[in-house]
């Protein structure tokens, strides 16, 4: 090449320097990332805003639930309490009668039965016509595990306004809760918390054998009442039970006006609707309210009394067994609902030891396994437990 000559000579040292340009600025971009890099791994990720993005938890629902047992009607004829006597003006002790079934009992949160009679503080105790029960009587409920009494029956005004004071005393005394009856200012609702579900028991009865009660204490079958009370207590509980005390005694078909009222009763928001006063057990229905599974009882029957069948006069049939109610009340996301809902079968075992008649409450399925029971008491009772089991169906409540 000729220098001085028309045209720009090559920079050869020019296209050195760009080259090493390039090459450090490619250099230094690539250790700014892997520096950037592995300092967003040491620190929480940021939004565009700057703001650090908390670790996502993940949230588990909180599943609460509490067993509820209910129970039947108790009437303590006079053999039951002849029974009870301990002589020598000792008193009476009724625990022996229930020590059988106590295990199921006990082992539930909630636990509720109907004691039917009043306990007048000074007259001596007495059954049918006139119910006039131990005080004691409560006490061997309590250590059974029943934790509400209800008093909305028939008898509850037997012997008169005496009795049935002392009879609410003598069960606020032992720190049991009442449905059904209370003084005037009191709701007459049983409200109880379990396991973080609260839970409410309203009964009522159709009468008190033409005995009036003092105004405002017994409640008394009232639709408007049973509505308005409903909705007091689902403004407090997460479930309400109601139970209803009537029914022709020793008929074991449901009645119209049974279907009836307990439906609609359902339909006014109660989540459970329970029977008693027939003295004989009736079938159960999963009722479709608008949408939700009530379980209805129409009657437990009872639970513990004198009372025997007549085969021959063909009268007081399955008056000496009963049913015992079991679920599971369960809160969760969906809400509340029953689950595992079960029928017990239950028998007043009779028997002589010695001079003494003795009264057992036994589960049917186990007759079988008390020596005390004759071959014509086991037969009968397994031909009754068949019978009654087989008119209940809950599998819409089983926990899958």
């Amino acid at each position: 090449m000729v220098y001085g000559q028309t045209g720009t000579a090559p920079n050869i040292g020019g296209v050195i320097v760009k080259k090493l340009t390039k090459t450090l600025c490619f250099s230094f971009i690539f250790i700014f990332l892997l520096s950037s890099c592995d300092s967003l791994s040491k620190k929480n990720v940021k939004d565009v805003k700057g703001t650090e993005t908390p670790p996502q938890e993940v949230k588990v629902e909180e599943v609460k639930k509490a067993k509820v047992t209910i129970a039947g009607d108790i009437m303590f004829h006079d053999g039951l309490i002849q029974s009870a006597y301990l002589g020598n003006n000792k008193g009476y002790d009724f625990h022996y009668m229930f020590e059988d079934i106590k295990p199921r009992i006990i082992n539930s949160d909630v636990a509720a039965v109907c004691l039917e009679g009043s306990m007048h503080p000074t007259w001596k105790p007495t059954g049918y016509p006139c119910f006039n029960t131990p005080a004691s009587a409560l006490d061997a409920l309590k250590d059974t595990g029943f934790d509400i009494i209800s008093m909305a029956n028939n008898h509850v005004m037997d012997t008169g306004k005496a009795g049935f004071y002392n009879y609410l005393d003598e069960i606020k005394k032992r720190n049991l809760l009442v449905t059904g009856a209370g003084l005037p200012e009191d709701d007459k609702i049983a409200y109880i918390e379990k396991n973080g579900i609260k839970m409410a028991l309203i009964a009522y009865t159709y009468g008190t054998n033409g005995i009036p009660a003092p105004e405002g204490t017994v409640n008394y079958i009232d639709e408007e009442k049973i509505k308005n009370d409903i909705i007091k207590a689902k403004g407090k509980c997460d479930f309400v039970m109601v139970w209803l005390h009537m029914g022709n005694e020793y008929v074991r078909k449901v009645e119209d006006e049974q279907y009836r009222l307990y439906r609609e009763v359902a339909d006014m928001g109660a989540d459970m609707v329970i029977g008693s006063h027939p003295h004989v057990p009736k079938k159960s229905e999963v009722y479709d309210s608008n949408g939700r599974k009530v379980w209805i009882i129409y009657s437990l029957g009872n639970f513990l009394s004198a009372q025997r069948p007549k085969e021959a006069e063909k009268t007081y049939l399955y008056t000496d067994v009963g049913l015992i109610a079991d679920f599971t009340v369960v809160k969760d996301k969906d809400g509340v609902h029953i689950e595992d809902a079960d029928i017990t079968p239950i028998y007043d075992l009779k028997y002589r030891e010695g001079n003494r008649i003795i009264y057992r409450i036994v589960e049917c399925s186990k007759i079988n396994d008390y020596k005390e029971a004759t071959q014509e008491q086991k037969n009968y009772v397994n031909k009754k437990y068949n019978e009654l089991i087989g008119e209940h169906d809950m599998s819409v409540f089983k926990h899958n």
